[in-house]
This record gives structure tokens, sequence and C-alpha cells, in this order.
């Protein structure tokens, strides 16, 4: 084995084994009761849960669930399609709390007026990871009120189509109101608006692929895209890729206006790119990427890959928690690792097809552990160190074999 695979197994054992403290006890979700299984549905599992444990979904349609005031992990097996009709929704989640969600995939089905997932009331970080979200009857795709600190990565999230009267706008893809969010690899669009109520009725315009209303965001390599307006004899507006009441700042990202409606003696006007430019700050350079392996058995290989510029340097910091995520100034990116327990190694160098991927073997962990959640962040530099900047992160659930 390179000493440089070795180095990374090497570290990431030694992690496992020394956080036993950390260990998260597992409780097993499946569509049908069996060995092993521990509940039929979500919710029952988040209620029987203790603060830190972790919810393994397998492959199934599930209803919607709650997370409130405890620190807990909902993450979809290794490969496994996982439905769920929502709403979701975390609230009430006090200082240190955490939540984390990967693999789901969300809708809220018709006629709930609610979003397919709501973050709301979160002092605690929220993680959100390789999940889709789509909202129900005109509600955003993700809701996002009063919570300190949300990263939504690697997702998906697209506003409801509007209900069938005048006026009725698409929901959001992402709709943010006073919190602190931090997007990475995200697809946000806003839904199509109401054809109304009738005949000669208003339409409705479209959604925005992300509204922020207050609070701030940072995004990096996302993709905002307003929804189409409604189409009728008076047609609606499309909605914006972005609009903003509110700072924003954005690296390498795309944002595309909705296109109006049709009908009537002319089309609905098109969204606006960025609705108020004035609130976006656009960083220079290029977004970086990392994907962290699926849920992963002890001893299985498993696969860390990194995207960024070819023959720059990369190192990962890992840790067993994560901090509230803030803006680091001068590294482009959020910093969420920040802990007592944080450790770093070098990874390798990016090669010239621009992605390297490290594979490991899934270590063992201690016996009295059923899992737990490594939580890691990449850093790139170049040889000289005349330039450093910070990566996405990303979180890797490893399960004991006997799960």
């Amino acid at each position: 084995m390179p000493r440089l695979l070795a180095a990374c197994l090497t570290a990431i054992a030694a992690l496992a084994l020394a956080s036993a403290a950390s260990a998260q006890n597992v409780l097993v979700v499946a569509p049908v009761p069996g060995p092993g299984v521990f509940s039929t549905d979500v919710q029952t599992a988040v209620d029987a849960a203790l603060d830190g444990d972790l919810v393994l979904v397998k492959a199934g349609t599930y209803p919607g669930f709650t997370i409130t005031t405890k620190s807990l992990s909902v993450v979809a097996d290794t490969g496994a399609a996982v439905s769920i009709q929502g709403p979701v929704v975390v609230t009430g989640l006090a200082i240190p709390q955490r939540a984390q969600l990967s693999g789901l995939s969300i809708a809220t089905p018709y006629p709930v007026t609610k979003p397919g997932l709501w973050i709301r009331s979160n002092a605690g970080g929220v993680w959100v990871e390789r999940t889709t979200s789509l909202g129900g009857n005109g509600n955003p795709g993700v809701r996002i009120d009063s919570s300190s600190s949300v990263s939504l990565q690697r997702g998906t999230f697209t506003g409801g189509l509007a209900a069938f009267i005048a006026f009725a706008k698409g929901g959001d893809g992402v709709r943010v109101t006073g919190s602190f969010v931090a997007l990475h690899d995200v697809s946000a669009r806003g839904g199509t608006g109401s054809t109304g109520g009738g005949p000669g009725s208003i339409s409705g315009g479209g959604g925005a692929g992300a509204n922020l209303l207050d609070g701030s965001i940072f995004a990096s390599g996302c993709t905002f895209s307003g929804g189409n307006g409604g189409s009728n004899s008076l047609p609606g507006p499309g909605g914006a890729g972005l609009s903003l009441a509110g700072p924003a700042t954005a690296l390498e990202c795309s944002e595309l206006g909705g296109a109006g409606g049709q009908g009537g003696l002319s089309n609905g006007p098109p969204g606006a790119a960025v609705d108020d430019p004035a609130f976006l700050t656009t960083l220079a350079g290029f977004a970086r990427h990392l994907l962290a392996p699926e849920p992963t058995r002890a001893l299985a290989p498993a696969t860390i890959s990194v995207k960024g510029l070819p023959g720059e340097q990369v190192g990962v910091l890992y840790a067993t928690t994560y901090e509230p995520g803030f803006l680091l100034a001068g590294f482009d990116e959020v910093l969420f690792l920040l802990t007592p327990s944080v450790n770093g190694l070098v990874l390798g160098v990016i090669p010239i097809s621009g992605t390297l991927d490290v594979p490991l073997a899934t270590p063992s962990l201690p016996p009295a552990a059923l899992g737990t959640t490594v939580f890691m962040q990449c850093v790139h530099f170049d040889a000289p160190l005349t330039y450093a900047v910070l990566g996405p992160p990303g979180a890797w659930t490893i399960l004991d074999s006997s799960l």
C-alpha cells in the first residue's frame, strides 16, 4: 500500500478507535419488521433515540418526521432509495446540539401546504447532505427560519407548484429568514406560478431559486434557477434566480431567472438572475468539491473524492463533531471544523484530471460502538504556500458490519 494511503488509513482508524465517547447507538428503520429492525417508521425511532444517536433508514417510503431538541443523525443506508412523504421538520436545537440529515428524498404531497424540509428556531447546527426536497403546494423546497447555522450540501431543492388560484406564486427552492446558511454544490429551483382560477384570472409568478428575506448566505458551486410564471390570459412573471434582501456571498455559482408565463397579448416578464444585486458579493476564483463516502461498514472499501485545480495539494481536517459555520475571510469558504478534537492529514496532489480519488479501507469500530460519523473539510494549497483555500465540508458515517 502506498505510504500516503497507509497514513490515511492509520489516521482515520485511530480517529474511530479514539471516538468511543462520541460513538452512536444505531436504530434501524425498515418498511417491514425483522431481525435488527427497531421500527417501521422514522418518527418512532426519532422519538426513542437518545441525544447523539443515529437513525439508519433502509430503502422504502415513510411518512414525514420531526426532530425536536436533540442531537440526532437520520441517514439513508448505502445505496438505499429513501422516500419521505414530508414535511420533515428540525426545530428547537440548543447549543451544542447538532442534527444531520443525509441521503433522503423528501416530497410534501398535495394538498399539504408546507415546505418539504422546514428548519426553524435552532441555536445548534443543522447539516443536510445528499438530500432532495420538494415543497408542497406553493411552499419552499426547504424553509429556514431563525437558525444560527445551516449547511446544505450536494442536494436539490425545488419549490412547489402554486395552488390553482389567482396570483398564487410558486414556492422558492430555498427560503431563508433570520438565519445563516451555507450552500455547497446545491441546485435550487423555484416552483411554477399558478395558472389562475380560470379563464381571465391573473396568473402567479414563479418562485425564486433562493429567497433571502433576512440573515445571510454563502454559496459555492451552486445553481439558482427561478421558476416559470403561470400561463393564462394574464400571465405571471418568472421568478428570480436569487432574490436578496440581505448579504450573500457566492463562489462560482450560476443564477438564472425563470421564464415569464405565456398567453394573452404578451408573455409575462422573465425573472431577474439576481434581484437586488447590491447585496451580492461574488468571489473571484474556483469552487472546490468534496464527495465523502456514503455510509460504509467496517473493513469495506471506501473512497474520498476531491476536485480542485491540477497540481495543488490537498489536506483534510476531520473530527467526530462540527461547529456552527462562519465565513473565514481570505479562505473563500465557511469553516465548520474548529473543535478541540480536530485532526488533519495530507491527502495528496490533484492530478491533471482535476479529481483526486483516495481509496480507503473502512476501520473497525470499538466493541461497544455500532456507528460513528466523521465530519471532514479539505484545505487546498500550492507547494510554495502562496495561497490556501478551504473546500466544502462532507460527512462519512461508519457502521458496524453487523448492521
